[in-house]
């Protein structure tokens, strides 16, 4: 496995061993992939030798390049930066430069003793299919565009046996060659560093994009903005700014927004309709309908969650653990409902499990009621327990969806919750709304109710099997 000791960017994935012959190894050995505008070589540069090293670096048919020997000497570079691999005595090592540039080129690059170079990192541009010399001056090459640094690559893929980690200065095109960028149905993690920065873009993981990983620089750095919503026409179920089918789908201090507003009603930041998808130190950042937790089995942990109307919202069996929900002031004349759970099948192992969070309220809401949820569909679960209830929260708790009760099929709990909002002494008298015991409580943990034991273990999310 290739581990570097600089600044690591792992588009290459593998370093083979090189040769143990003493004249291979008598020097260290370079591969540079870059930009540049400006390249100035001596005249010997592309000797016989050099040439045939050239020929020896391969694409394969996989998201990395295998590299056996590149070696060009003397060569005199200006206006570039880039990647640099190297091989030595002490084994392979990495580091990026940049000296100012602009314009592509792609070239090997073998010298005596380390560069000296300045550790910024600008733009990169790393080729796909690298089969010959000539290829490579030609120009026939297919390419990708990334960007970012990844500083400690361990604290990404630490607990990962194999991964795959790559930069892109679009997250769609992340996923615009699936074959080749993310494996389709793959069991190994795919890794996506996402640089601090803003992204104006609507993203779509999608179902054959298996054990996807995105890691960014935290929930108010690394954000996707999109302003989706239904009154400009766009459903709801299509409005989310990223949406989530892959299974195994893990994010990790990553921001989600949809700046549509409150007039615009219905937009969601984050839609989830995958199995066994973990949300880590995140952010779900929106108005009415922020988190569409749509289906599977899910688990948020540590994440904030901003909204008004039905702000968490779906038919997932998901659970919501030390999370921080932050109910915002509305559209005049609306009232805020943290929930709306979907579940129509009495069949179904599905519901929104709040468990050891806080519920308090962004900014001033002062004359705006504020409900823990309404049932949205005949047999709706929801349950909060052992959370903190800040005093914000309407006394009756639970709002009806039309009318002035909720159906009786419902199953709505609470459990051991603290603070001013919590008192259940004037909540509404409703058949399905109960008081749990500490054995009803327990069904709605991680491990019963999402296997969390089972899969969890593998994202390195913390989680707290029971109660």
């Amino acid at each position: 496995m290739f581990v570097a000791s600089h600044n690591l960017f792992t588009t290459v994935r593998y370093l083979p061993e090189f040769s143990s012959s003493p004249s291979r190894r008598r020097y260290p050995y370079f591969l540079v992939i870059f930009k540049s505008r400006d390249l100035i070589r001596k005249t010997n540069a592309l000797s016989p030798m050099g040439l045939a090293h050239f020929m020896a670096v391969e694409s394969l048919s996989r998201p990395f390049i295998r590299v056996h020997i590149a070696q060009v000497q003397n060569w005199f570079l200006t206006g570039l930066h880039g990647f640099l691999l190297y091989y030595s005595a002490s084994g392979p090592s990495s580091l990026f430069f940049n000296v100012k540039s602009s314009h592509v080129g792609l070239w090997f690059l073998a010298m005596r003793s380390p560069m000296v170079l300045t550790l910024e990192f600008q733009k990169l541009k790393v080729f796909s299919a690298i089969s010959t010399l000539v290829r490579a001056i030609s120009g026939k090459l297919q390419s990708k565009e990334i960007i970012g640094i990844v500083k400690d690559i361990r604290s990404i893929s630490s607990g990962f046996a194999s991964i795959y980690v790559y930069h892109f200065s679009t997250l769609p095109a992340a996923f615009c060659d699936k074959k080749k960028d993310v494996p389709e149905k793959s069991e190994k993690k795919t890794v996506i560093y996402v640089k601090k920065g803003v992204y104006f873009e609507n993203v779509k993981v999608e179902k054959t994009m298996w054990n996807v990983v995105f890691v960014g620089d935290g929930g108010d750095k690394s954000i996707v903005s999109g302003k989706l919503n239904v009154i400009d026409g766009t459903p709801t179920f299509q409005s989310a700014t990223f949406t989530v089918f892959g299974k195994g789908f893990m994010a990790r201090d990553m921001g989600f927004i949809n700046t549509a507003g409150p007039s615009k009603h219905q937009a969601v930041a984050l839609m989830v309709s995958a199995d066994l998808a973990a949300f880590y130190r995140c952010t779900m950042n929106a108005y009415q309908d922020t988190l569409y937790v749509h289906a599977q089995r899910q688990f948020y942990r540590e994440c904030t969650i901003i909204g008004t109307v039905d702000f968490i919202f779906g038919n997932a069996a998901s659970v919501l653990q030390s999370c921080k929900i932050r109910p915002r002031r509305p559209m005049q004349g609306q009232q805020n409902t943290i929930t709306a759970q979907g579940r129509k099948d009495p069949n179904q192992n599905t519901g929104i499990s709040i468990h050891r969070c806080n519920i308090s309220p962004l900014g001033n809401l002062t004359g705006v009621q504020t409900f823990l949820g309404r049932p949205w569909k005949d047999f709706s679960t929801t349950v909060i327990m052992e959370s903190s209830l800040h005093g914000f929260i309407d006394p009756k708790g639970w709002l009806p969806w039309v009318g002035d009760s909720a159906p009786d099929t419902i199953f709505y709990g609470e459990y051991k919750n603290i603070g001013a909002g919590a008192s259940t002494k004037n909540r509404v008298k409703w058949k399905g709304l109960r008081f749990l015991s500490t054995k009803e409580a327990n069904r709605f943990t991680v491990k019963p109710f999402i296997d969390g034991e089972r899969w969890l273990p593998t994202t390195k999310v913390p989680f707290r099997s029971g109660l």
